[in-house]
């Protein structure tokens, strides 16, 4: 069985992406297993309290049949809940399975020493360059409790920015970029496959999307297909729509290392 993963960061476009995998038959990506809020991550701590390693933990994720058939009842009844269809997977027919996480995460939790131990595993970066909408979306996030858009009524209040807390996070987020591309670099000198996505790019159009996706299906070796992702985007274009105090967002910007992000819409 082929593996692959998704490293990336939170507000990046990563649930998008992955539900999109899993819309090809042949694919599978279990999402998130290492967060704090992850099923697998919470049922493990238990058996991590004993001893097990946290490599032997994402190794029995990418290898298990028991694991690969919960996962399914677990997607299905969730699709079911959500009134969407079933996408049911056989073992038989997956030519690849794969996780998506995020950095911090992975490198906290041995993720990335297991990376390093198997050149095998395929890696998709997906990156997001405009750290401000990155922000916002978590901003939002916070706010509405909504994750993804499945084209459904989502409510869109306005946020209001505490500013010296956008700008300690922007350093932050700056910090973690820097970070990523420094990872990568050792990654792919491991002789890992890699290829990176960039958030701006692949949203960029419907056209853009459609030829990501043929690249990243050939990367992964299945065969390229037409695939329709519901999901939506959440956030308005204009930052006037989506910032209370926007003359104070502004004018703080704009005397920061940051002002560019204010041209890019």
């Amino acid at each position: 069985m082929n593996k692959h993963i998704i490293l990336t960061n939170g507000r990046s476009g990563s649930n998008y992406l992955t539900h999109t995998l899993n819309l090809h038959p042949n694919l599978v990506n279990y999402g998130e297993v290492l967060g704090d809020w992850a099923i697998p991550w919470k049922l493990y701590s238990f058996w991590r309290l004993l001893g097990l390693r946290d490599t032997s933990f994402i190794q029995h994720v990418y290898t298990s049949k028991p694991f690969f058939f919960l996962a399914q009842v677990y997607s299905a009844v969730s699709h079911l809940r959500r009134g969407t269809p079933v996408n049911w997977k056989c073992y038989s027919t997956t030519s690849n399975i794969g996780i998506k996480e995020f950095f911090i995460h992975f490198e906290s939790r041995s993720g990335l020493q297991y990376i390093f131990s198997d050149p095998s595993i395929a890696v998709i970066y997906l990156s997001r360059s405009d750290l401000l909408r990155r922000y916002l979306s978590v901003l939002h996030m916070e706010q509405t409790k909504v994750v993804v858009d499945y084209g459904t009524t989502t409510t869109r209040k306005k946020i209001h920015i505490d500013i010296t807390d956008m700008l300690c996070a922007l350093d932050v987020m700056q910090k973690e970029t820097d970070d990523e591309q420094a990872w990568m670099s050792k990654i792919a000198s491991a002789g890992h496959r890699i290829i990176e996505i960039r958030y701006e790019d692949y949203f960029e159009s419907d056209e853009s999307i459609a030829r990501h996706n043929e690249l990243l299906f050939e990367f992964l070796g299945v065969s390229p297909i037409t695939v329709s992702n519901k999901q939506r985007k959440i956030l308005s274009d204009d930052f006037c729509d989506l910032v209370d105090n926007f003359d104070e967002f502004c004018q703080a910007l704009r005397s920061s290392p940051y002002a560019a992000y204010l041209t890019q819409q």
